[in-house]
C-alpha cells in the first residue's frame, strides 16, 4: 500500500493531456489501477507517492469519461485546459504525450 506524502514532502498536483492509450486507458488487464504494470501516465501518477491526479483533459469525450471513471471519478475531467482554470484547479505538473506522426 502506498501513503502519500508525509510532513517533509510536498504533494504536487497532476494534470494529464490526453486520455488514450498512454495517458490513461490501457486494457484493464494491461494496466489498471490494481495492476502491478505501470504502464500508463495515469498509473505513474497514482502509484507515485508525491503526485495527487487532480484532472485529465481530452477532446475525446468518450475517452475522457473512460479515464476518469478508471482512475478517479471525482477528479476534474475537461475537453479543455483553459477550463481547469475555471475550475480552480491549479496543477503544478501538466503531461501531454506526444506522439510524432
Amino acid at each position: 500500500m502506498i501513503v502519500k506524502g508525509n510532513n517533509n514532502m510536498n504533494i504536487y498536483k497532476v494534470a494529464i493531456i490526453g486520455c488514450g492509450s498512454i495517458g490513461a486507458n490501457k486494457p484493464d488487464h494491461i494496466d489498471s489501477p490494481n495492476s502491478e504494470n505501470v504502464l500508463t501516465h495515469a498509473h505513474a501518477v497514482s502509484a507515485h507517492s508525491r503526485t495527487e491526479l487532480v484532472a485529465f483533459v481530452d477532446i475525446d469525450k468518450k475517452k475522457l469519461r473512460s479515464a476518469r471513471f478508471k482512475w478517479n471519478p471525482d477528479i476534474v475531467a475537461s475537453d479543455s485546459i483553459i477550463n481547469l482554470v475555471l475550475f480552480g484547479i491549479k496543477p503544478e505538473i501538466i503531461m501531454k504525450f506526444y506522439q510524432k506522426y
